[in-house]
Protein backbone atom coordinates (compact mmCIF):
# COMPACT_ATOMS: atom_id res chain seq x y z
CA UNK A 1 0.00 0.00 0.00
CA UNK A 2 1.67 3.46 -1.17
CA UNK A 3 1.19 6.50 1.56
CA UNK A 4 -1.12 8.36 -0.95
CA UNK A 5 -3.30 5.38 -0.75
CA UNK A 6 -2.83 5.16 3.27
CA UNK A 7 -3.46 8.64 3.18
CA UNK A 8 -6.89 8.23 1.07
CA UNK A 9 -8.13 5.69 3.30
CA UNK A 10 -7.59 7.67 6.32
CA UNK A 11 -9.65 10.16 4.87
CA UNK A 12 -12.40 8.34 4.20
CA UNK A 13 -12.54 6.69 7.26
CA UNK A 14 -12.54 10.35 9.28
CA UNK A 15 -15.40 11.32 6.69
CA UNK A 16 -17.39 8.09 7.58
CA UNK A 17 -16.81 9.17 11.45
CA UNK A 18 -17.94 12.84 10.51
CA UNK A 19 -21.00 11.51 8.87
CA UNK A 20 -22.11 9.36 11.64
CA UNK A 21 -21.48 11.82 14.29
CA UNK A 22 -23.91 14.32 12.56
CA UNK A 23 -26.61 11.81 11.73
CA UNK A 24 -26.73 10.98 15.06
CA UNK A 25 -25.81 14.49 16.74
CA UNK A 26 -29.11 16.40 17.64
CA UNK A 27 -29.37 19.56 15.71
CA UNK A 28 -29.35 22.54 18.42
CA UNK A 29 -32.62 23.95 20.12
CA UNK A 30 -33.94 27.32 18.81
CA UNK A 31 -34.86 29.16 22.05
CA UNK A 32 -37.69 29.37 23.50
CA UNK A 33 -40.24 29.87 26.70
CA UNK A 34 -41.68 26.14 25.83
CA UNK A 35 -39.46 23.38 24.79
CA UNK A 36 -40.46 19.83 23.69
CA UNK A 37 -36.93 17.69 23.03
CA UNK A 38 -35.22 14.39 23.51
CA UNK A 39 -38.65 13.44 21.69
CA UNK A 40 -38.91 9.39 21.15
CA UNK A 41 -41.49 7.43 18.88
CA UNK A 42 -44.66 5.45 19.97
CA UNK A 43 -45.42 8.46 22.26
CA UNK A 44 -47.60 11.50 22.89
CA UNK A 45 -46.22 14.92 24.44
CA UNK A 46 -48.22 17.81 25.88
CA UNK A 47 -47.59 21.10 27.46
CA UNK A 48 -49.56 23.65 28.86
CA UNK A 49 -48.92 27.39 28.42
CA UNK A 50 -50.34 30.51 29.63
CA UNK A 51 -50.73 34.15 27.79
CA UNK A 52 -51.18 37.10 29.84
CA UNK A 53 -51.60 39.64 26.67
CA UNK A 54 -52.59 39.38 23.20
CA UNK A 55 -49.41 38.07 21.59
CA UNK A 56 -47.81 37.04 18.06
CA UNK A 57 -46.46 33.52 19.09
CA UNK A 58 -43.91 31.98 16.63
CA UNK A 59 -43.52 28.30 16.29
CA UNK A 60 -40.88 26.08 15.67
CA UNK A 61 -42.11 22.33 14.67
CA UNK A 62 -39.46 19.64 13.19
CA UNK A 63 -41.51 16.35 12.41
CA UNK A 64 -41.53 13.93 10.00
CA UNK A 65 -43.44 12.27 6.67
CA UNK A 66 -44.05 8.50 7.05
CA UNK A 67 -41.34 8.23 4.29
CA UNK A 68 -40.52 9.90 0.92
CA UNK A 69 -43.53 8.54 -0.97
CA UNK A 70 -44.76 11.99 -2.61
CA UNK A 71 -47.82 11.37 -1.02
CA UNK A 72 -47.08 10.13 2.40
CA UNK A 73 -48.68 11.70 5.46
CA UNK A 74 -47.16 13.50 8.10
CA UNK A 75 -45.98 10.86 11.03
CA UNK A 76 -44.31 13.02 13.54
CA UNK A 77 -45.69 16.32 14.02
CA UNK A 78 -46.78 19.01 16.55
CA UNK A 79 -50.10 21.44 17.05
CA UNK A 80 -51.90 23.79 19.34
CA UNK A 81 -55.30 23.31 21.19
CA UNK A 82 -57.28 26.17 23.19
CA UNK A 83 -57.62 24.64 26.36
CA UNK A 84 -60.67 26.79 27.23
CA UNK A 85 -62.93 26.00 23.80
CA UNK A 86 -61.14 22.57 23.18
CA UNK A 87 -60.52 23.66 19.44
CA UNK A 88 -57.45 23.57 17.65
CA UNK A 89 -55.82 27.12 16.96
CA UNK A 90 -52.90 26.07 15.08
CA UNK A 91 -51.84 22.37 13.40
CA UNK A 92 -48.87 21.69 11.86
CA UNK A 93 -48.79 21.89 7.55
CA UNK A 94 -47.76 18.84 5.81
CA UNK A 95 -45.81 20.52 3.50
CA UNK A 96 -42.36 19.77 2.14
CA UNK A 97 -39.48 21.72 1.14
CA UNK A 98 -38.28 19.69 -1.24
CA UNK A 99 -40.81 15.85 -2.99
CA UNK A 100 -38.54 13.33 -0.98
CA UNK A 101 -38.16 15.08 1.96
CA UNK A 102 -38.39 12.73 4.97
CA UNK A 103 -37.97 15.71 7.68
CA UNK A 104 -39.96 18.90 7.76
CA UNK A 105 -38.96 21.86 9.35
CA UNK A 106 -42.32 24.45 9.76
CA UNK A 107 -41.46 27.72 11.34
CA UNK A 108 -44.26 30.14 11.65
CA UNK A 109 -46.08 32.58 13.54
CA UNK A 110 -49.84 33.32 14.99
CA UNK A 111 -51.47 35.83 16.40
CA UNK A 112 -52.69 34.56 19.90
CA UNK A 113 -55.49 36.08 22.41
CA UNK A 114 -54.92 35.94 26.38
CA UNK A 115 -55.99 32.30 27.54
CA UNK A 116 -54.37 28.98 28.25
CA UNK A 117 -53.75 26.54 25.86
CA UNK A 118 -51.89 23.04 25.27
CA UNK A 119 -49.20 22.72 22.60
CA UNK A 120 -49.20 18.89 22.10
CA UNK A 121 -46.52 16.36 19.67
CA UNK A 122 -47.07 13.20 18.47
CA UNK A 123 -44.72 10.10 16.66
CA UNK A 124 -47.08 7.49 17.23
CA UNK A 125 -47.28 7.02 13.40
CA UNK A 126 -50.05 7.86 10.52
CA UNK A 127 -51.49 4.36 11.47
CA UNK A 128 -50.98 1.11 13.76
CA UNK A 129 -49.25 -0.54 10.49
CA UNK A 130 -46.91 2.30 10.15
CA UNK A 131 -44.38 0.89 12.58
CA UNK A 132 -43.81 -2.34 10.47
CA UNK A 133 -44.08 -0.78 7.21
CA UNK A 134 -39.99 -0.20 7.40
CA UNK A 135 -38.16 -1.93 4.99
CA UNK A 136 -35.42 -4.50 5.77
CA UNK A 137 -32.91 -3.49 7.71
CA UNK A 138 -34.11 0.20 7.84
CA UNK A 139 -31.95 0.76 4.40
CA UNK A 140 -35.15 3.14 3.11
CA UNK A 141 -35.76 6.60 4.83
CA UNK A 142 -39.07 5.78 7.35
CA UNK A 143 -39.80 8.62 9.72
CA UNK A 144 -38.94 6.14 12.69
CA UNK A 145 -35.07 6.42 12.15
CA UNK A 146 -35.52 10.33 12.96
CA UNK A 147 -37.18 10.74 16.41
CA UNK A 148 -33.41 12.37 17.45
CA UNK A 149 -34.08 15.44 14.73
CA UNK A 150 -38.30 16.05 16.31
CA UNK A 151 -39.03 18.65 18.68
CA UNK A 152 -41.57 21.73 19.10
CA UNK A 153 -40.16 25.11 20.03
CA UNK A 154 -42.70 27.94 21.14
CA UNK A 155 -41.35 31.52 21.69
CA UNK A 156 -42.94 34.86 22.01
CA UNK A 157 -41.99 38.77 22.50
CA UNK A 158 -45.08 39.18 24.88
CA UNK A 159 -46.09 37.54 28.55
CA UNK A 160 -46.64 33.75 28.13
CA UNK A 161 -44.66 30.79 30.43
CA UNK A 162 -45.40 27.62 30.86
CA UNK A 163 -48.13 26.15 32.82
CA UNK A 164 -48.37 23.40 34.47
CA UNK A 165 -52.20 22.56 34.22
CA UNK A 166 -52.84 20.50 31.00
CA UNK A 167 -56.31 20.14 31.27
CA UNK A 168 -58.60 21.04 28.44
CA UNK A 169 -62.28 22.70 29.51
CA UNK A 170 -64.91 20.01 28.08
CA UNK A 171 -68.83 20.72 27.66
CA UNK A 172 -68.73 23.80 28.79
CA UNK A 173 -72.56 24.26 28.27
CA UNK A 174 -75.79 24.99 30.69
CA UNK A 175 -77.92 22.43 29.34
CA UNK A 176 -75.51 19.37 29.45
CA UNK A 177 -77.70 16.30 29.95
CA UNK A 178 -74.66 13.68 29.69
CA UNK A 179 -71.11 13.53 28.90
CA UNK A 180 -67.94 10.84 28.85
CA UNK A 181 -64.64 11.96 27.81
CA UNK A 182 -61.00 10.20 28.12
CA UNK A 183 -62.67 7.06 27.72
CA UNK A 184 -60.13 4.50 27.96
CA UNK A 185 -60.08 0.37 26.83
CA UNK A 186 -63.03 -1.64 26.85
CA UNK A 187 -65.01 0.81 28.54
CA UNK A 188 -68.58 1.29 28.51
CA UNK A 189 -70.88 4.28 29.09
CA UNK A 190 -74.28 4.31 29.16
CA UNK A 191 -77.47 6.89 29.93
CA UNK A 192 -80.94 7.25 29.88
CA UNK A 193 -82.95 9.52 28.36
CA UNK A 194 -87.28 10.43 28.57
CA UNK A 195 -88.54 12.83 25.79
CA UNK A 196 -92.10 14.10 25.93
CA UNK A 197 -91.87 15.73 22.74
CA UNK A 198 -89.80 15.83 19.67
CA UNK A 199 -86.87 17.34 20.73
CA UNK A 200 -83.25 18.62 19.24
CA UNK A 201 -80.22 17.05 20.64
CA UNK A 202 -77.00 18.04 20.13
CA UNK A 203 -74.50 15.29 20.02
CA UNK A 204 -70.90 15.67 19.77
CA UNK A 205 -68.61 12.40 19.30
CA UNK A 206 -65.21 11.46 19.00
CA UNK A 207 -64.39 7.60 18.53
CA UNK A 208 -62.97 5.29 15.78
CA UNK A 209 -64.52 3.95 13.05
CA UNK A 210 -64.01 0.84 11.00
CA UNK A 211 -66.17 -1.48 9.10
CA UNK A 212 -65.89 -3.88 12.11
CA UNK A 213 -65.32 -3.68 15.86
CA UNK A 214 -64.49 -0.60 16.75
CA UNK A 215 -65.58 1.88 18.98
CA UNK A 216 -69.43 2.11 19.21
CA UNK A 217 -71.42 5.74 19.60
CA UNK A 218 -75.18 5.62 18.91
CA UNK A 219 -78.59 6.44 20.56
CA UNK A 220 -81.27 3.73 20.94
CA UNK A 221 -84.86 4.14 21.16
CA UNK A 222 -85.79 1.38 23.57
CA UNK A 223 -89.21 1.16 22.59
CA UNK A 224 -88.28 -0.30 19.51
CA UNK A 225 -85.00 -1.56 20.00
CA UNK A 226 -83.74 0.38 16.62
CA UNK A 227 -81.32 2.83 16.46
CA UNK A 228 -81.65 6.24 15.52
CA UNK A 229 -78.41 7.39 15.40
CA UNK A 230 -75.23 6.01 14.79
CA UNK A 231 -71.88 7.56 14.71
CA UNK A 232 -70.34 6.11 11.12
CA UNK A 233 -68.09 7.40 8.21
CA UNK A 234 -70.52 8.87 6.34
CA UNK A 235 -72.20 11.11 8.36
CA UNK A 236 -68.94 12.04 10.35
CA UNK A 237 -65.66 13.89 9.85
CA UNK A 238 -62.17 13.77 10.50
CA UNK A 239 -60.87 14.27 13.96
CA UNK A 240 -57.21 14.99 13.16
CA UNK A 241 -54.44 12.06 13.64
CA UNK A 242 -55.10 8.74 11.88
CA UNK A 243 -57.50 8.26 9.63
CA UNK A 244 -60.11 6.04 11.67
CA UNK A 245 -59.68 8.97 14.21
CA UNK A 246 -63.76 10.61 13.56
CA UNK A 247 -65.96 13.58 14.81
CA UNK A 248 -69.16 13.68 14.87
CA UNK A 249 -71.06 17.16 15.79
CA UNK A 250 -74.47 17.83 14.70
CA UNK A 251 -78.14 17.03 16.11
CA UNK A 252 -80.69 14.26 16.29
CA UNK A 253 -84.18 14.74 16.42
CA UNK A 254 -85.57 12.56 19.02
CA UNK A 255 -89.23 12.07 19.54
CA UNK A 256 -90.92 11.23 22.58
CA UNK A 257 -90.14 8.21 23.95
CA UNK A 258 -87.03 6.46 26.35
CA UNK A 259 -83.61 6.27 24.34
CA UNK A 260 -80.16 4.92 25.35
CA UNK A 261 -77.18 6.77 24.41
CA UNK A 262 -74.12 4.71 24.42
CA UNK A 263 -70.14 4.50 24.06
CA UNK A 264 -68.08 1.73 24.00
CA UNK A 265 -64.50 1.54 23.25
CA UNK A 266 -62.71 -1.80 21.91
CA UNK A 267 -59.40 -3.13 23.01
CA UNK A 268 -57.32 -1.20 20.36
CA UNK A 269 -57.11 2.53 20.04
CA UNK A 270 -58.51 4.92 22.56
CA UNK A 271 -57.81 7.49 24.93
CA UNK A 272 -55.91 5.30 27.39
CA UNK A 273 -53.66 3.68 24.64
CA UNK A 274 -53.31 5.46 20.75
CA UNK A 275 -51.95 3.01 18.97
CA UNK A 276 -51.40 5.50 16.24
CA UNK A 277 -51.71 9.61 15.91
CA UNK A 278 -54.05 10.80 17.91
CA UNK A 279 -57.35 13.48 17.21
CA UNK A 280 -56.46 16.70 17.77
CA UNK A 281 -58.47 17.23 21.25
CA UNK A 282 -57.28 13.56 22.61
CA UNK A 283 -59.78 14.47 25.71
CA UNK A 284 -62.37 14.64 24.00
CA UNK A 285 -62.32 10.95 23.04
CA UNK A 286 -65.89 10.17 23.81
CA UNK A 287 -69.62 11.45 23.84
CA UNK A 288 -71.59 14.36 25.09
CA UNK A 289 -75.57 15.10 24.80
CA UNK A 290 -77.21 18.31 25.00
CA UNK A 291 -80.49 20.28 24.15
CA UNK A 292 -81.88 23.74 25.00
CA UNK A 293 -85.28 22.12 25.19
CA UNK A 294 -87.02 21.43 28.65
CA UNK A 295 -89.25 18.71 27.51
CA UNK A 296 -86.14 15.91 27.72
CA UNK A 297 -85.15 14.22 31.13
CA UNK A 298 -82.25 12.29 32.15
CA UNK A 299 -83.49 9.19 33.94
CA UNK A 300 -81.67 7.76 36.90
CA UNK A 301 -82.78 5.52 38.17
CA UNK A 302 -81.78 6.13 41.92
CA UNK A 303 -83.26 9.52 41.01
CA UNK A 304 -86.07 10.90 43.18
CA UNK A 305 -87.86 11.27 40.17
CA UNK A 306 -88.39 7.09 39.70
CA UNK A 307 -88.68 6.82 43.43
CA UNK A 308 -88.29 3.74 45.13
CA UNK A 309 -87.40 0.18 43.74
CA UNK A 310 -90.77 -1.53 42.96
CA UNK A 311 -88.55 -4.93 43.56
CA UNK A 312 -85.27 -5.09 44.83
CA UNK A 313 -82.49 -7.70 46.10
CA UNK A 314 -79.93 -5.32 47.81
CA UNK A 315 -76.81 -4.95 50.40
CA UNK A 316 -76.31 -8.91 49.45
CA UNK A 317 -73.91 -11.00 51.48
CA UNK A 318 -71.31 -13.55 50.17
CA UNK A 319 -72.15 -16.85 49.31
CA UNK A 320 -76.00 -16.05 49.28
CA UNK A 321 -78.65 -16.95 46.37
CA UNK A 322 -81.49 -14.43 46.74
CA UNK A 323 -84.48 -14.36 44.16
CA UNK A 324 -88.12 -13.08 44.41
CA UNK A 325 -90.83 -13.41 42.53
CA UNK A 326 -93.17 -10.78 41.17
CA UNK A 327 -96.42 -10.20 38.91
CA UNK A 328 -97.44 -7.63 36.46
CA UNK A 329 -100.92 -6.68 36.09
CA UNK A 330 -100.24 -4.73 32.72
CA UNK A 331 -97.40 -3.75 30.21
CA UNK A 332 -94.83 -2.47 31.46
CA UNK A 333 -91.42 -0.94 30.84
CA UNK A 334 -89.21 -1.40 33.80
CA UNK A 335 -85.56 0.10 34.31
CA UNK A 336 -83.41 -3.06 35.59
CA UNK A 337 -80.13 -1.56 37.67
CA UNK A 338 -77.55 -4.30 39.42
CA UNK A 339 -74.31 -3.65 40.78
CA UNK A 340 -72.11 -7.13 40.85
CA UNK A 341 -68.92 -8.63 40.51
CA UNK A 342 -67.69 -9.68 37.30
CA UNK A 343 -64.08 -10.64 36.16
CA UNK A 344 -62.28 -9.26 33.57
CA UNK A 345 -62.33 -12.47 31.20
CA UNK A 346 -66.65 -12.44 32.11
CA UNK A 347 -66.68 -15.18 35.03
CA UNK A 348 -70.01 -13.68 36.63
CA UNK A 349 -69.33 -13.94 40.46
CA UNK A 350 -71.77 -11.70 41.83
CA UNK A 351 -74.41 -11.43 39.39
CA UNK A 352 -78.36 -10.81 38.55
CA UNK A 353 -80.84 -11.94 35.68
CA UNK A 354 -84.86 -11.23 35.33
CA UNK A 355 -86.07 -14.61 34.40
CA UNK A 356 -90.23 -15.96 33.30
CA UNK A 357 -91.30 -17.91 36.35
CA UNK A 358 -92.80 -20.85 34.66
CA UNK A 359 -90.57 -21.33 31.84
CA UNK A 360 -87.24 -19.82 33.37
CA UNK A 361 -86.24 -18.11 30.52
CA UNK A 362 -83.96 -15.61 30.96
CA UNK A 363 -84.77 -11.57 29.68
CA UNK A 364 -81.91 -10.16 31.17
CA UNK A 365 -78.66 -10.89 32.72
CA UNK A 366 -75.38 -9.07 33.17
CA UNK A 367 -72.06 -9.73 31.24
CA UNK A 368 -68.75 -7.67 31.55
CA UNK A 369 -69.46 -6.55 27.86
CA UNK A 370 -72.50 -4.80 28.98
CA UNK A 371 -71.90 -3.68 32.30
CA UNK A 372 -70.02 -0.10 33.08
CA UNK A 373 -67.12 0.32 36.42
CA UNK A 374 -69.13 0.25 39.38
CA UNK A 375 -66.30 2.31 41.12
CA UNK A 376 -63.38 0.71 43.24
CA UNK A 377 -62.02 -2.85 41.96
CA UNK A 378 -62.10 -3.04 38.36
CA UNK A 379 -64.75 -6.55 39.06
CA UNK A 380 -66.76 -3.72 40.16
CA UNK A 381 -69.50 -3.61 37.60
CA UNK A 382 -72.59 -1.80 37.18
CA UNK A 383 -75.64 -3.07 34.90
CA UNK A 384 -78.92 -1.06 33.55
CA UNK A 385 -81.10 -2.08 31.03
CA UNK A 386 -84.80 -1.67 30.08
CA UNK A 387 -87.66 -3.90 29.34
CA UNK A 388 -90.74 -4.38 27.75
CA UNK A 389 -92.76 -7.26 30.47
CA UNK A 390 -95.92 -8.58 29.10
CA UNK A 391 -98.39 -9.42 32.26
CA UNK A 392 -97.36 -12.13 33.91
CA UNK A 393 -94.97 -13.52 36.70
CA UNK A 394 -91.33 -13.13 36.68
CA UNK A 395 -88.44 -13.98 39.05
CA UNK A 396 -85.36 -11.19 40.03
CA UNK A 397 -82.35 -13.37 40.96
CA UNK A 398 -79.26 -12.20 42.72
CA UNK A 399 -76.03 -14.86 43.18
CA UNK A 400 -73.11 -13.87 44.78
CA UNK A 401 -69.64 -16.35 45.13
CA UNK A 402 -67.82 -16.89 48.98
CA UNK A 403 -65.86 -13.33 48.82
CA UNK A 404 -66.16 -9.63 47.90
CA UNK A 405 -69.55 -8.90 48.58
CA UNK A 406 -71.90 -6.57 50.71
CA UNK A 407 -70.00 -5.91 54.28
CA UNK A 408 -67.30 -8.20 53.58
CA UNK A 409 -65.21 -6.51 50.85
CA UNK A 410 -62.14 -8.01 50.44
CA UNK A 411 -60.97 -5.44 47.95
CA UNK A 412 -61.50 -1.54 47.13
CA UNK A 413 -65.58 -1.43 47.74
CA UNK A 414 -67.88 0.13 44.47
CA UNK A 415 -68.88 3.72 44.66
CA UNK A 416 -72.50 3.18 46.34
CA UNK A 417 -71.68 0.11 48.40
CA UNK A 418 -75.55 0.05 49.33
CA UNK A 419 -76.71 -1.02 45.90
CA UNK A 420 -74.70 -4.51 45.70
CA UNK A 421 -77.73 -6.15 44.24
CA UNK A 422 -80.58 -5.85 41.91
CA UNK A 423 -83.46 -3.24 41.57
CA UNK A 424 -86.35 -2.96 39.21
CA UNK A 425 -88.24 0.72 38.60
CA UNK A 426 -91.27 1.12 36.73
CA UNK A 427 -90.86 3.52 34.06
CA UNK A 428 -93.99 4.41 32.54
CA UNK A 429 -95.94 6.25 35.67
CA UNK A 430 -99.20 5.39 33.38
CA UNK A 431 -101.83 3.27 33.65
CA UNK A 432 -103.59 1.15 36.96
CA UNK A 433 -102.04 -1.35 38.07
CA UNK A 434 -98.43 -2.35 39.37
CA UNK A 435 -95.97 -4.63 40.50
CA UNK A 436 -97.12 -7.69 42.99
CA UNK A 437 -94.38 -9.43 45.21
CA UNK A 438 -95.17 -12.99 45.73
CA UNK A 439 -95.04 -14.95 48.64
CA UNK A 440 -92.58 -17.28 46.80
CA UNK A 441 -94.44 -20.76 47.54
CA UNK A 442 -96.20 -19.46 44.62
CA UNK A 443 -93.61 -20.35 42.20
CA UNK A 444 -94.61 -22.63 39.31
CA UNK A 445 -92.72 -26.28 39.83
CA UNK A 446 -93.04 -29.12 37.18
CA UNK A 447 -96.32 -30.31 36.09
CA UNK A 448 -96.25 -34.38 36.16
CA UNK A 449 -99.55 -34.45 34.72
CA UNK A 450 -101.52 -34.37 31.27
CA UNK A 451 -101.60 -30.76 30.56
CA UNK A 452 -103.14 -28.98 27.48
CA UNK A 453 -102.45 -25.00 28.05
CA UNK A 454 -99.58 -23.64 25.92
CA UNK A 455 -96.60 -22.79 27.62
CA UNK A 456 -96.81 -25.27 30.31
CA UNK A 457 -94.17 -26.19 31.94
CA UNK A 458 -93.85 -30.07 31.55
CA UNK A 459 -90.77 -30.68 34.04
CA UNK A 460 -88.05 -27.95 35.38
CA UNK A 461 -85.01 -29.84 36.37
CA UNK A 462 -82.10 -27.04 37.03
CA UNK A 463 -79.57 -25.46 39.13
CA UNK A 464 -78.55 -29.36 39.32
CA UNK A 465 -75.77 -29.97 41.33
CA UNK A 466 -72.74 -32.73 41.57
CA UNK A 467 -73.67 -36.10 41.17
CA UNK A 468 -77.58 -36.15 40.48
CA UNK A 469 -79.93 -38.26 38.81
CA UNK A 470 -83.42 -37.02 38.34
CA UNK A 471 -86.31 -38.18 36.55
CA UNK A 472 -89.77 -36.68 35.71
CA UNK A 473 -92.96 -37.65 34.06
CA UNK A 474 -95.30 -36.11 31.47
CA UNK A 475 -98.07 -36.70 29.26
CA UNK A 476 -99.62 -36.24 25.99
CA UNK A 477 -102.99 -36.33 25.31
CA UNK A 478 -102.38 -35.91 21.89
CA UNK A 479 -99.65 -34.98 19.18
CA UNK A 480 -98.13 -31.94 20.44
CA UNK A 481 -94.94 -29.72 19.85
CA UNK A 482 -92.59 -29.69 23.34
CA UNK A 483 -89.50 -26.90 23.81
CA UNK A 484 -86.48 -28.17 25.31
CA UNK A 485 -84.07 -26.35 27.19
CA UNK A 486 -81.18 -27.97 28.52
CA UNK A 487 -77.47 -26.87 30.08
CA UNK A 488 -74.66 -29.26 31.05
CA UNK A 489 -71.03 -30.32 30.49
CA UNK A 490 -70.05 -31.42 27.03
CA UNK A 491 -66.49 -31.80 25.17
CA UNK A 492 -64.94 -34.15 23.01
CA UNK A 493 -63.44 -36.59 25.30
CA UNK A 494 -67.51 -37.66 26.45
CA UNK A 495 -70.99 -36.09 28.10
CA UNK A 496 -70.47 -35.68 32.21
CA UNK A 497 -73.59 -33.92 32.73
CA UNK A 498 -76.54 -34.40 30.04
CA UNK A 499 -80.15 -35.68 29.65
CA UNK A 500 -82.22 -37.50 27.46
CA UNK A 501 -86.09 -38.08 26.85
CA UNK A 502 -87.27 -41.50 26.55
CA UNK A 503 -90.76 -43.25 25.90
CA UNK A 504 -92.46 -44.37 29.05
CA UNK A 505 -93.12 -47.19 26.96
CA UNK A 506 -90.60 -49.05 25.07
CA UNK A 507 -87.43 -46.76 26.68
CA UNK A 508 -86.59 -45.91 23.46
CA UNK A 509 -85.05 -42.31 23.81
CA UNK A 510 -86.61 -40.00 21.30
CA UNK A 511 -84.40 -37.09 22.11
CA UNK A 512 -80.82 -36.55 23.81
CA UNK A 513 -77.95 -33.86 24.49
CA UNK A 514 -75.00 -34.15 22.42
CA UNK A 515 -72.15 -32.18 21.41
CA UNK A 516 -73.39 -31.77 17.87
CA UNK A 517 -77.28 -30.60 18.57
CA UNK A 518 -76.03 -28.25 21.69
CA UNK A 519 -74.00 -24.79 21.05
CA UNK A 520 -71.46 -23.27 23.48
CA UNK A 521 -73.20 -21.93 26.61
CA UNK A 522 -70.59 -19.57 27.19
CA UNK A 523 -67.42 -19.40 29.69
CA UNK A 524 -65.86 -22.62 29.45
CA UNK A 525 -65.68 -24.81 26.29
CA UNK A 526 -67.28 -27.58 27.95
CA UNK A 527 -70.77 -25.42 28.92
CA UNK A 528 -72.84 -26.62 26.27
CA UNK A 529 -76.87 -25.79 25.79
CA UNK A 530 -79.55 -27.49 23.67
CA UNK A 531 -82.69 -24.72 23.05
CA UNK A 532 -85.23 -25.84 20.38
CA UNK A 533 -88.16 -27.67 19.85
CA UNK A 534 -89.85 -30.85 18.35
CA UNK A 535 -92.97 -33.05 17.74
CA UNK A 536 -94.09 -36.27 19.97
CA UNK A 537 -97.04 -38.60 19.55
CA UNK A 538 -99.40 -38.65 22.04
CA UNK A 539 -98.42 -40.82 25.47
CA UNK A 540 -95.83 -40.81 28.07
CA UNK A 541 -92.70 -39.76 28.35
CA UNK A 542 -89.74 -39.70 30.95
CA UNK A 543 -87.45 -36.93 31.10
CA UNK A 544 -83.22 -37.78 32.40
CA UNK A 545 -81.01 -35.88 33.56
CA UNK A 546 -77.41 -36.63 35.34
CA UNK A 547 -74.55 -35.21 36.77
CA UNK A 548 -71.26 -36.07 37.40
CA UNK A 549 -69.23 -35.89 40.36
CA UNK A 550 -67.52 -32.53 39.65
CA UNK A 551 -68.31 -29.39 38.07
CA UNK A 552 -72.29 -28.56 38.14
CA UNK A 553 -74.21 -25.76 39.30
CA UNK A 554 -72.48 -24.02 42.37
CA UNK A 555 -69.18 -26.12 41.78
CA UNK A 556 -68.21 -24.44 38.42
CA UNK A 557 -64.32 -24.23 39.34
CA UNK A 558 -63.68 -22.66 35.63
CA UNK A 559 -65.61 -19.66 33.51
CA UNK A 560 -69.38 -20.79 34.32
CA UNK A 561 -71.61 -20.36 31.59
CA UNK A 562 -73.85 -17.58 30.72
CA UNK A 563 -76.80 -18.59 32.12
CA UNK A 564 -75.93 -20.39 35.18
CA UNK A 565 -79.27 -21.22 36.58
CA UNK A 566 -80.34 -23.06 33.57
CA UNK A 567 -77.93 -26.22 34.72
CA UNK A 568 -79.95 -28.90 33.59
CA UNK A 569 -83.35 -28.96 32.03
CA UNK A 570 -86.65 -27.74 31.39
CA UNK A 571 -89.47 -28.72 29.20
CA UNK A 572 -92.11 -26.72 28.01
CA UNK A 573 -95.80 -27.69 25.73
CA UNK A 574 -95.80 -24.78 22.94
Amino acid sequence: MTPLTRIQLILLAILAVLVVWRMTTPDPTPPGFLQMTDLDNKQLYAKAFEVKEATSLRIDVRGAFENDATDAPLAAYGWIVDALTGEPVWTMPDTRAHPQDILTTVQDQIDIAPGRYVAYFTALGPNPESWDDDSFLGLSPHWKHYRDKFHMVLDTDGNASESADRTVQLDDHENLLWSVHGVGDRMRETVFLRTLSTTPIYVQATAEWCSTECDVAKITDLETGRDVWELTRENSEPAGGWEANRLFNGVVMLEPGVFQAEFRTDRRHDAGRWIANPPWVPAKWGMSLRTDEPDVTVVNPWSDALGAPAVSLLEVSSGVKESKLFQLERRMMILVHALGEIGSDGTLYDHATVSQAESGTVLWSMSRESSEPGGGHSTNRSQSGVLHLEPGTYRLSFETDDSHAWNDWRKARPRHPERWGVALFILDQEGEGGITVLDDSTAPNTAAESVQSSGTVLVRAERLTNDVQIMEEFTLDAASTIHIRASGEISRQGRYDFGWIESAASGERVWEMTLDNTVHAGGDDRNRIYDGSMQLPEGTYRVHFVTDFDYAWGDFDTAPPKYPDAWGITVTLK
